[in-house]
């Protein structure tokens, strides 16, 4: 018996859109029609998609995209997942599609690079390669000796960015899942007076794709319910749970609903304690026991 494998893309593209929320009705009907789940942002600067259907749905809602007069051309980061891991379909119009907090010139964004240029670079001890997005992602996947900004939402970077003076005079190639994040900061970047800037197209997802052995560590997280995706035949457990010494990738949200904080935990960890701290774990105990009084 063969399982249906599903598949799951992520894209994005900044284009001037005259009118957001007539583009989110036709994105709503679209995806509705093919059975397509998953999250679509949708701002006066874009538009910024992960969804997931069976292969035949996402060919459908690509060759829509492609014939939309905004929408064509988009480059599109697909995989597979044995289910569907969007429990349903989101479709929201906000201020930017990737928050930074700042507004940026896009047009100054750095020199994209392929994954064979960033190889080529990372020979090059004194380049430095940057991570721009959140201390959780970076916590279970990075490039080696990867620089990884302290932040637990990318709005947060633009804060931290004076504080890496030491490297504005140097080479820097930028990173993030697919590409969308390095765009929009790297463009701030250069205003902050990093001289020579650069950004891997495509992201991790694309890089992976093409060397999945290559430089990059551990797994990479995605915003979905799988949590992380891994490349090649045994990707490395990086990350160390919260509990014991043990290393690992797994990610558990804290048994408190009210908390709901992502951990690490080891398999044996997760069995018998999933809460991010004593406090939280006072207060499963209190929950516990009204429902068994």
């Amino acid at each position: 018996m063969t399982h249906m494998k599903y598949a799951v893309i992520l894209y994005y593209k900044f284009v001037i859109l005259p009118d957001a929320q007539a583009e989110m009705v036709w994105q709503r009907k679209l995806c509705e029609n093919l059975g397509i789940k998953g999250r679509i942002l949708l701002a006066a600067e874009g538009i910024n998609g992960t969804l997931a259907g069976t292969a035949e749905a996402v060919d459908a809602y690509i060759d829509a995209m492609n014939n939309h007069e905004l929408f064509s051309g988009i480059v599109y980061k697909r995989d597979e997942s044995e289910t569907i891991p969007f429990p349903r379909l989101r479709i929201k119009v906000r201020p930017e599609i990737v928050t930074l907090g700042i507004e940026v010139d896009q047009a100054d964004t750095a020199t994209m690079i392929t994954p064979d240029e960033f190889d080529e670079m990372l020979k090059d001890p004194n380049v430095v390669v940057f991570d721009t997005r959140n201390n959780y992602e970076s916590a279970i996947g990075k490039f080696k000796r990867a620089v990884t900004p302290d932040i637990r939402h990318f709005k947060d970077l633009p804060d931290l960015l004076d504080g890496y003076e030491d490297i504005k005079d140097k080479k820097v190639v930028t990173y993030c899942t697919g590409g969308i994040r390095c765009e929009k900061v790297t463009a701030l970047m250069k205003r902050k007076g990093f001289n020579d800037l650069y950004q891997l197209e495509g992201g991790i997802i694309k890089y992976a794709q093409a060397k999945p052995d290559g430089a990059f560590e551990g797994e990479c997280f995605v915003f979905d319910e799988r949590m992380k995706v891994g490349f090649g035949d045994a990707p490395q457990a990086i990350g160390s749970c919260r509990l014991c010494p043990e290393s690992t990738n797994d990610y558990h949200n804290c048994a408190n609903k009210a908390c709901n904080e992502l951990i690490l935990l080891c398999p044996a960890c997760a069995d018998f304690n999933k809460v991010c701290s004593n406090q939280c774990a006072q207060v499963m105990s209190v929950e516990w026991l009204l429902r068994v009084a």
